[in-house]
């Protein structure tokens, strides 16, 4: 376990500089002493061509699959505050891996929060147990830290599945993650992955071939990135700035197609946000997409979990 830990975070860090160079089936003309470029991604960047020079006048070619062929949506089922800890927030989520997927999901991780924070994986379904941190500092720390820091730091802090036993395979959905924080919710992009121990060089790869893998290696080979909202201000955040951000991030989620501007709910949401923020009357309709369910229970706890400032409007 504590091997696929160790991939399994590393997966989750800044590796290569970029893909490799993408296949064309002209290159199966050139020889060895033409080129000593030996690794290609494919057309759909689901595999590696790796070619291995056998002779002096002909390559060897291999397809190295690659497992980052999931579909995720996690959706945000509800906030509501810790029992006994009212400056606490316990995230409740589902996860699906749609049908039209080619690989499962091992590992679901959430970017920390910049600042100091209190982050607490859990699984509540005992059937299919996943195993995440409980911690009192999960964040990167200051912008400042970040750029000292000599290594990467984590892309993101999650729950990870129990070898062979719980995975997300493609058409499964999971409930039943709880992920418990002091920080209010706004939009994140959280990342999906399978272990990085699926993904292997066939021993009798040589070395120099083994260098290029490694040269070009990086997490996008594992994972799929998604949307939802998540522990993401500092809980002093006041309720302007929170709806200020909320704002933005419904607008990027219009631009970029996931949300649809002229559903009702939508619709209906964008009027509430005009009203003054010291406001606690809202009623919306009912959500009818996973996007939209997210957004209900956010914008729900901004306005339960915020106090207003004194007199103060949207601008």
């Amino acid at each position: 376990m504590l091997a696929i830990q160790a991939l399994t975070f590393l997966l989750v860090q800044e590796h290569g500089p970029k893909d490799p160079p993408l296949w064309d089936e002209r290159y199966r003309l050139q020889r060895p002493s033409d080129s000593t470029e030996y690794v290609f991604m494919n057309r759909d960047r689901s595999a590696l061509v790796v070619r291995i020079p056998e002779t002096d006048d002909s390559f060897a070619y291999r397809e190295l699959r690659l497992f980052n062929g999931q579909r995720p949506s996690i959706r945000l089922e509800s906030i509501e505050t810790v029992p006994g800890q009212p400056q606490r927030f316990a995230y409740r989520y589902r996860v699906c891996n749609d049908e039209r997927a080619r690989d499962p999901i091992e590992v679901i991780g959430f970017p920390p929060p910049v600042g100091k924070a209190h982050s607490c994986f859990e699984h509540k379904d005992s059937r299919t147990p996943w195993r995440g941190p409980c911690q009192e500092q999960s964040s990167l720390g200051t912008e400042e830290d970040i750029r000292r820091r000599p290594y990467p730091p984590l892309r993101s802090v999650g729950w990870m599945a129990d070898p062979g036993s719980s995975q997300l395979v493609p058409g499964a959905c999971v409930t039943g993650f709880v992920l418990r924080s002091d920080y209010l919710p706004g939009l994140v992009r959280p990342r999906v992955s399978a272990y990085a121990v699926r993904f292997g060089v066939p021993p009798d790869t040589s070395s120099v071939v083994q260098d290029r893998i490694s040269y070009f290696a990086n997490e996008t080979w594992f994972e799929q990135e998604t949307v939802t909202f998540g522990p993401a201000l500092a809980g002093s955040t006041t309720r302007n700035t929170a709806l200020r951000h909320f704002e933005r991030a419904m607008a990027e989620l219009i631009s970029k197609g996931p949300l649809d501007r002229t559903s009702p709910f939508v619709v209906e949401l964008r009027a509430v946000l005009a009203k003054p923020a010291a406001s606690k009357e809202w009623t919306l309709p009912q959500p009818r997409t996973p996007v939209e369910e997210s957004l209900y229970h956010a914008f729900g706890a901004i306005i339960r979990f915020t106090d207003p400032e004194p007199e103060a409007y949207r601008q």
